[in-house]
């Protein structure tokens, strides 16, 4: 892997492109099978003699031969698409798979200058809670002097505040993109048809009437409190039109982990401390 991501100045052409080796990804070793010809001895009656057998070699037995491994590079530029990785459970789909291309990314490469290239933002959203990939990325994120910054929704579990009404963006946006934004995100768009349409649409007024009236809201705790303002001056259809909207926003509300603020470090888990200052809170996470 350091031989090619560290070779400035080596390239391959490729019609009319240049290609350099830094720029590819080691993703493993492959092999294939190549048909070969086996030879075997064939007995021949002898010139002469009729009792006696010349054995002549003839290669026309078919056989398949597994190649010597070859390593398998992926060029970086392919991953500004997408990558499909799949396999059945602890095939190493974390570990083989995406841990590898992630040191690679983080690491960076000498193409040009022998100088790394300069660090990639990184977006990890891992779903099983793989402690494995989340050390793997904190410790490379050290090494290239990177923000490392992680946030979970798991009950008393150390964790960066997050919230999601900061990236809003109201001054470019209108209230029907807001309204369509919030939507999307909390799965509550059900699509078009009959029946889907019309509780889409419902929700969508509610929330629409909420944010003209008090534009500026800043957290899920605030949203419900005006949503159900809003439900209690009107009528009694779109009060139980819009007991689904409500009903998301309560559950988000519940995520009170989402304030900055200190944890006990557990016996084998990560530990995080936190200072709040005037402009950010500065986190420190140690693994005992």
């Amino acid at each position: 892997m350091d031989f090619v991501r560290n070779r400035p100045g080596l390239v391959d052409e490729v019609k009319e492109e240049t290609f350099f080796w830094g720029e590819h990804l080691f993703i493993g070793c492959e092999t294939h099978n190549e048909l070969t010809r086996v030879s075997r001895a064939v007995g021949r009656q002898a010139k002469n003699f009729t009792d006696v057998l010349d054995y002549h070699e003839v290669a026309d037995l078919r056989a398949w031969n597994e190649t010597k491994p070859a390593p398998l590079f992926l060029h970086e530029k392919i991953l500004a698409e997408h990558c499909y990785i799949v396999g059945p459970s602890g095939a190493g789909k974390s570990s083989l798979g995406i841990m590898p291309l992630l040191i690679q990314l983080m690491r960076g490469s000498k193409t040009v200058a022998d100088k790394p290239s300069d660090p990639y933002p990184v977006v990890v959203l891992d779903l099983k809670g793989d402690s494995a990939l989340f050390h793997t990325v904190k410790i490379e994120a050290e090494k290239r002097g990177q923000k490392f910054q992680f946030f979970t929704t798991e009950k008393q579990s150390p964790t960066y505040r997050f919230n999601p009404f900061r990236g809003f963006d109201r001054g470019s946006r209108s209230v029907a993109q807001l309204c369509q934004l919030i939507l999307d995100a909390l799965n509550l768009n059900h699509g078009k048809g009959y029946g889907r349409s019309y509780y889409t649409e419902r929700s969508r007024n509610v929330l629409s009437r909420t944010l003209k009236r008090k534009r500026n809201i800043q957290s899920f705790d605030e949203l419900h409190a005006e949503l159900r303002e809003t439900v209690a001056r009107a009528d009694i259809r779109t009060k139980g039109d819009a007991f689904e909207l409500l009903s998301v926003i309560e559950m988000l509300t519940e995520y009170r982990h989402r304030q900055a603020r200190s944890f006990q470090p557990s016996s084998c888990g990560p530990r995080l401390e936190t200072r709040q200052s005037s402009q950010s809170a500065k986190c420190n996470l140690s693994h005992r």
